[in-house]
């Protein structure tokens, strides 16, 4: 995992969002740093911290005057310190330079011995179009009919320039809408903004029905999400997996269960550990017939929705 940051460039939009990334995914509470805080000041406040948050905590410094500086030897060791001692006691550091980042201070380079620099820069028209255009085949080939233009667009807004979690998002997206074409709206469910997403139950979904996954499903269904649609969804996903293990259990290669599957072989190879980890045949079977009687009870009256989804799930 990431520990410390230093995100440059010319896109303050670019620069919010990886910080919005990073923070939402150490999971820890978030305090800025004053613009002028010294080398000196900055290994105290690391070491003061490290008393009483043992949590951890993200630090978010923006135009640090420390980035910019030529650095003595004194305030190049404390800063390095600094670093050291957040890097022990489970925190992390976000430096935001708005601009060009000179690595060839020794400031910065002794900063960037214990940090991952990160260009955020906008994208020129034409390599906006190239990622589109590659957002738009991906659908193509994910769907029997055509989608939207819009969709394409929504993926890249919400999801940002990445391909592999491009990727992941498309094909949860068609675990979202089943049979049905994407819409912008379905982007949106897939990777809502707020504390839970679809996007984070299929994660957890991958190790298993624990305490973790029922939590983000209740909470999906609090939100406003439809039972009927989460079981489809959670359907899908294990469908997928008994693939997985019954390929495994008859010594497929990954490119032949690939081929059967519709998938990339990587992906199922890299999936095929953690539902290992997660689930037997057994386990899937019995899950997919409980999924199958909750769907019945709820579409004949005998149960209210969420309680008949949250219980199938229970017993699994």
């Amino acid at each position: 995992m990431t520990t410390h940051l230093i995100l440059y460039g010319d896109s303050p939009f670019l620069i919010d969002e990886a910080v919005k990334k990073y923070t939402n995914e150490w999971q820890k509470p978030v305090e800025l740093l004053p613009k002028k805080l010294s080398a000196e000041d900055f290994l105290s406040t690391m070491q003061g911290v490290s008393l009483f948050s043992a949590g951890g905590t993200a630090y978010v410094w923006h135009d640090p005057d420390l980035l910019g500086s030529t650095g003595d030897d004194d305030a190049v060791s404390m800063c390095s310190q600094a670093l050291e001692g957040a890097t022990r006691h489970g925190h992390h550091v976000v430096m935001v330079c708005r601009g060009n980042l000179d690595n060839r201070r020794k400031m910065t380079k002794a900063i960037l011995a214990h940090a991952t620099a990160q260009p955020c820069m906008q994208l020129k028209e034409w390599e906006h179009e190239k990622w589109l255009s590659w957002v738009h085949s991906r659908l193509r080939l994910a769907s029997d009919h055509p989608v939207d233009s819009g969709v394409a667009e929504a993926l890249l807004a919400t999801i940002g320039y990445d391909y592999g979690s491009l990727t992941q998002g498309i094909r949860n997206l068609f675990l979202y809408v089943g049979e049905a074409v994407p819409t912008i709206a379905d982007v949106t469910a897939c990777n809502a903004k707020g504390e839970t997403s679809v996007f984070d139950l299929l994660e957890a979904l991958r190790s298993g029905v624990n305490k973790k996954s029922l939590g983000l499903l209740r909470a999906l269904l609090d939100s406003g999400e439809e039972p009927v649609a989460m079981i489809g969804l959670i359907s899908s996903q294990w469908r997928l997996y008994l693939q997985i293990l019954d390929g495994l259990q008859r010594k497929q290669s990954f490119a032949a269960m690939a081929k059967a599957i519709g998938r990339q072989p990587y992906y199922l190879e890299k999936l095929s550990g953690e539902v290992r980890r997660g689930y037997t045949v057994d386990t899937l079977i019995k899950g997919l017939s409980l999924l199958h009687m909750a769907d019945v009870a709820i579409k004949s009256g005998k149960q209210g929705p969420k309680e008949a989804l949250l219980l199938a799930l229970s017993r699994v």
